[in-house]
């Protein structure tokens, strides 16, 4: 017997879907109206001791040679005295009178499968279904009832939704069972690990048949990516994984994962998998405006999709941009609609931190229902300021003004765009920066506008005046909303006043509990970096527990002696005394340069800084040829300066410490044989990061440490790693700050860098190199 689960939405939504894609304006408040519906109404069957709301159901059904698990959850449940009634409810803006019994057929087919559970559960013979339509305008609400026998709902749920789905099931099944057994006959894809390696994917595979969480910290070379794909894979086989998410905060990260998996098919493993690409890029039009009238993609979209599925399913393994692109056009479907489907049956997804834990943008059918799911993070570090992202928000006055001006008094939006702009003059006079509580008053009149613009953008075609104006803004106020509903402890709200400005920002300081929940969806999570030092800080900070989680700290597996570190502990690199400083720093560029000449990158905390540096530096040394990482810089300009070190030999690149060009960059052998790291990485000091402290503080008594000294100086790790990528690399690295002296920091240094030579003079500097060059 073929085994296989599906949801009840999932399994009726494949069956019976067609039609449109049609993100025109009908109500984007919908979903969340919608769950405010179905409570209004569970609540009033309070009282009825026979309602049950929220019922879970599952049940497994034989049926052609297939063990089928279908699951969900029933609105309500009504046990009375005649018989059993399923209730389905549903949200709309339809006028009711115009709803009739006929009017959704899948509204009726989720509610005739979730019945013929409870009766195949619960042995009854006879049972209705009820769909509760409640008018999210008029609040009215209207029920319509039908009676069905056991016999007449196992006959439709096999004959008219089983039967379209058990073509689909076959195919995935069979395709199961050729990846397994693929697996089966893997070995590692090297003939022999690196030192710590082996240990890492034991580890590794251990988590993930153990359902728990590993942290580890690996420095550059010791083979993350594959090590943790590879027990993952393997886990497929042995029932422990059904799927597998690879999360990165970068697209060089998912072209990496994209080629380790390409090389173990290449060995004759079989996997599909799925690399998710942004909508706005992916998109065929200028804008991603998924309507019928505007794109042609759009227009029959769901008619099409299961043919567009099957095909490229049975034909690929790689489901990248191109391949997706490919095949979209030749079905003539929505390329990005048409990835997320396919990450219904990839085996592995590659995707952005996004889709699992902004709550704005995941996919809703993976973290809303627990799987056997594994998330590897990789370059885990940066989720820490990604998350809390996620979990923040802000809106300004000024925009509220604008609208409310062009489109005049007699506009219905007009009085509540005032009242806003009322609260916003209420806060504004508080002398206040920095508040503990939600602004109550405020969100009230951000929800009366999202209820009057949700009617009014209903109503209204985008051809109208100021349409698109009020529409950005209801997207903006619907999402300060949503995040307004977390705020908690680990919030404060902050006031930005200029003269014709106020912004309001709902800043979330620990996120540790949102990452928490999103990985509890799987069974497994690793959490990896090179720079995830300190360990228990990072633990912290994702959600976790030091005494039960896995973690794991694993030393360089390259020769300490090809990197030769030293820090010039004698030059004070804070803001205060930066001054001093400038021409101390270009002397010591020129003296590391002139120690060998090649490619040498030199890292600064701030613009600012650079830029001053820069400039002095090809004014004392004009002969030296530099260039400079500029403020704001497009992809073409990206790839031009990384392909400076691929054409010259004797370059000195000037970056932003944490920035673009200081992690996720492999410059192997001579293409950088040096780098120079100004000052300890301190992030800007400013209201938000002295509100991190404070909150760190009170809970732990370590917030400079949390707000300031650890997320720099991973910063100054990510710097120092650009160096030795790789067994043959050789190359020196230069830290300048005299803070690095201090025991505090000394603390932090990871294992290879035990060696680092102190210096305080260039004579010294000069010495050194002449040792480590020469060796």
């Amino acid at each position: 017997m073929y085994k296989i689960t599906i949801s009840v939405g999932d399994l009726v939504e494949f069956a019976l879907r067609k039609g449109d894609i049609d993100f025109k304006y009908t109500g984007r408040q919908r979903g969340k109206q919608g769950t405010k519906a179905h409570q209004k109404i569970q609540n009033s069957y309070k009282k009825n001791k026979n309602y049950k709301a929220e019922v879970t159901i599952c049940d497994t059904i034989d049926y052609n040679d297939f063990q089928i698990t279908l699951q969900g959850r029933i609105d309500g449940v009504l046990e009375e005295e005649h018989g059993i009634i399923i209730d389905e409810i549903k949200s709309t803006r339809v006028s009711l009178d115009e709803i009739e019994e006929e009017f959704n057929e899948m509204h009726w087919a989720q509610g005739k499968v979730y019945a013929f559970l409870y009766c195949n559960q619960n042995h009854v013979e006879n049972i209705e279904v009820q769909l509760t339509y409640y008018n999210l305008d008029t609040k009215e609400i209207k029920k319509i009832k039908k009676t069905f026998s056991y016999y007449g709902l196992k006959e439709y749920v096999e004959n008219e939704l089983l039967q379209n789905f058990i073509k689909w099931a076959f195919v995935i099944n069979k395709w199961k069972e050729e990846r397994d057994n693929s697996i089966k006959k893997q070995d590692f894809p090297h003939k022999n690990y690196r030192s710590g390696q082996r240990k890492l994917v034991i580890s590794i595979y251990k988590t993930i048949k153990d359902n728990k969480k590993i942290f580890f910290n690996a420095p550059t070379g010791i083979g993350k990516t594959i090590s943790t794909i590879y027990p993952a894979i393997i886990s497929f086989s042995e029932g422990y994984v059904e799927k597998i998410f690879y999360l990165t905060s970068k697209n060089t990260q998912k072209d990496i994962v994209e080629a380790t998996i390409e090389n173990l098919c290449n060995n004759n493993l079989k996997i599909k998998y799925l690399s998710l690409t942004a909508k706005e890029k992916i998109c065929i039009k200028d804008q991603p405006n998924c309507n019928p009238d505007y794109c042609e993609l759009a227009k029959g979209h769901f008619d099409r999709i299961n043919d567009a599925v099957e095909d490229i399913f049975c034909s690929e393994y790689a489901f990248t941009k191109d391949v997706i692109t490919q095949y979209a056009e030749k079905h003539r479907v929505c390329p990005f609609e048409y990835s997320l489907d396919l990450s219904l049956w990839s085996d592995i997804v590659i995707c952005d931190y996004n889709y699992i834990f902004d709550p704005r943008v995941s996919l809703k059918r993976f973290t809303e229902e627990k799987g056997k799911y594994v998330f590897l993070i990789d370059e885990a570090h940066n989720l820490v300021d990604r998350s809390r992202d996620m979990y923040s928000c802000e809106i300004g006055k000024k925009k509220v003004l604008n609208i409310r001006k062009n489109i005049g008094k007699d506009h219905p939006m007009f009085k509540i765009l005032g009242k806003i702009n009322s609260e916003f003059l209420k806060i504004k006079k508080q002398g206040d920066i920095d508040i503990k509580e939600k602004p109550e008053e405020f969100i009230y009149a951000l929800q009366d506008y999202i209820y009057k613009a949700d009617k009014w953008l209903s109503e209204h075609n985008s051809d109208v005046n100021y349409y698109d104006d009020i529409l950005q803004f209801y997207f903006e106020v619907n999402n300060f909303i949503r995040i307004a509903e977390y705020f908690g402890d680990n919030y404060r709200v902050i006031i930005t006043k200029y003269s014709d400005e106020v912004i309001i920002k709902l800043v979330c300081l620990d996120s540790s509990k949102y990452i928490r929940g999103s990985v509890e969806q799987g069974v497994a999570s690793v959490f990896f970096s090179a720079t995830l030092l300190p360990l228990p800080y990072f633990i912290e900070l994702f959600g976790g527990k030091i005494n039960d989680d896995y973690h794991m700290v694993l030393d360089s597996p390259f020769t300490e002696e090809n990197m030769c570190l030293m820090i010039c502990n004698h030059i004070n690199t804070t803001y205060k005394s930066r001054e001093s400083s400038y021409e101390q720093i270009c002397e010591l560029i020129y003296e590391l340069y002139g120690g060998k000449k090649g490619n040498y990158m030199v890292f600064f905390p701030s613009y600012e800084y650079m830029e001053t540096v820069y400039n002095m530096f090809s004014v004392i040394y004009p002969d030296i040829k530099i260039i400079e990482q500029l403020r704001s810089m497009d992809e073409v300009q990206r790839s031009e300066f990384l392909n400076v070190f691929d054409q010259e030999k004797n370059i000195i690149a000037f970056a932003v410490l944490g920035g673009i060009f200081s992690e996720s960059i492999d410059l192997f052998g001579d293409k950088l044989i040096g780098t120079i790291i100004v000052s300890v990485g301190l992030p800007k000091i400013g209201v938000e990061r002295d509100i991190l402290k404070d909150y760190y503080n009170d809970i732990n008594g370590r917030g400079f440490q949390y707000a300031y000294m650890y997320p720099g100086f991973n910063k100054v790790m990510q710097g120092v790693g650009r160096v030795i990528r790789s067994e043959e690399d050789r190359g020196v690295v230069l830290l300048i700050d005299n803070r690095y002296a201090q025991s505090n920091y000394k603390k932090l240094f990871p294992g290879h860098w035990k060696n680092a030579k102190y210096l305080d003079s260039k004579d010294k500097l000069n010495n050194e190199l002449k040792l480590f060059w020469k060796e």
